[in-house]
């Protein structure tokens, strides 16, 4: 069975990143904002409006978003079913996947207990897993639904609805609502807290299904019980051993598992609790986390330095954005010693152009991980310094 390779997240970026080449023109021009929580909706209908208008500056984005929504509304659907192996539970529809920087241990003839070589990923973690399942699932939902967002076209907004039934709505196949068995360590433990990190891009994925409420292929029944769905995940996020262990965490972990119980909050309509949880992350995540000169230690003290400060300035910009739509300022918070998300997104800018001048350890530096963030920063900010 085929699956895709490519990261949703790239044409996520691509497609947000239509909105650098000018302040946007056309916001007035009559087109109905999306009901979004976390992306910019005004962003994304200036860009159908420019789309359908067929403003130069945005067909050849449009176009290749378009080619890759073709090429998937070919792609097999994923489920958990359809993995080799199977969690210690023996249950199929429980999520599993491995750690990926523990390796098999040399000093011992099974090579158990794995050990750790932090930022080095062990490539067999990636099979026989919910790895590539769950990546293909994320795939389509995210480029389908934007790509029926923005041209319309049913054919992707069914595709899309088809996979959301089959991998978190339909009884033979969907995913039981937990991680229990998320990056496990091979004789060590089944699962950890740290698996929490393998859905960070729910919270932008459930932010795109709002896309398909214009379509007949996702009814009301469909919203309601992806809403069930989601308080029950969310719940496990919260109450089990694993995510209280996880929400214990100061890095990413932790940033994306309350990015994820915010989104969750305000899909499911409890705005109280989202916003509980986002001015808890002001305090534990934002202000703890960064520096009064913009460094996030609990990121600099990884061997991928570089990567990880960019991708949990991602998390936190996840958190802004929620943080908006549920009547908080996080974007322009500063805490006494002038920590806060500017300081963040100042302290990483230059790196992208000079990573000679990084100081700290990355072992596999890549300058444009700083993309992503500084497209939302330029959206959030205004300012095209970023």
């Amino acid at each position: 069975m085929s699956r895709v390779k490519s990261a949703p997240r790239y044409v996520l970026a691509a497609v947000l990143g239509l909105c650098v080449f000018h302040s946007w023109a056309c916001r007035d021009a009559g087109e109905a904002v999306p009901d979004l929580v976390l992306l910019p909706a005004d962003v994304f209908a200036d860009i159908r409006v420019r789309i359908r208008a067929g403003d130069e500056l945005v067909v050849a984005s449009a176009s290749a978003l378009r080619d890759r929504a073709d090429s998937l509304i070919t792609v097999p659907l994923a489920s958990p079913l359809d993995k080799p192996l199977v969690a210690p539970s023996g249950i199929k529809k429980d999520y599993l996947s491995r750690a990926p920087y523990f390796w098999p241990n040399p000093d011992t003839p099974d090579g158990l207990p794995y050990v750790k070589r932090d930022g080095q990923l062990y490539p067999e973690n990636r099979t026989g897993t919910d790895f590539v399942g769950r990546g293909t699932m994320e795939e389509i939902v995210l480029v389908l639904g934007q790509a029926y967002y923005f041209f319309g076209d049913e054919r992707y907004a069914d595709r899309a609805a088809q996979q959301l039934r089959m991998w978190f709505l339909d009884d033979s196949t969907s995913m039981n609502p937990h991680l229990e068995y998320s990056q496990g360590v091979p004789g060590i433990m089944p699962g950890s807290e740290w698996g929490t990190i393998d859905t960070w891009r729910w919270s932008v994925l459930i932010d795109v299904v709002r896309l398909l409420d214009e379509s007949e292929h996702w009814s009301q029944s469909d919203r309601d019980s992806f809403a069930a769905w989601l308080k029950e995940y969310g719940r496990w996020l919260e109450e089990s051993e694993l995510g209280t262990r996880a929400g214990l965490m100061w890095n990413n972990h932790g940033t994306f598992r309350d990015a994820q119980l915010a989104a969750i909050g305000l899909y499911t309509g409890d705005a109280a609790r989202a916003r509980e949880i986002l001015e808890r992350s002001w305090h534990v995540r934002i202000d703890h986390g960064i520096e009064g000169d913009g460094r996030q230690l609990y990121e600099l003290d990884r061997t991928r330095s570089f990567g990880y400060s960019n991708f949990n300035l991602r998390a936190y910009y996840y958190l802004a954005a929620l943080g908006k739509s549920a009547g908080l300022d996080l974007w322009n918070q500063t805490a006494p010693d002038g920590s806060g998300l500017q300081a963040a997104t100042h302290f990483l800018g230059p790196f992208g152009a000079s990573p000679s001048e990084w100081e700290y350890v990355d072992i596999a530096y890549d300058a444009f991980a700083i993309l992503p963030v500084m497209r939302w920063a330029y959206v959030a900010y205004d300012d095209p310094v970023y």
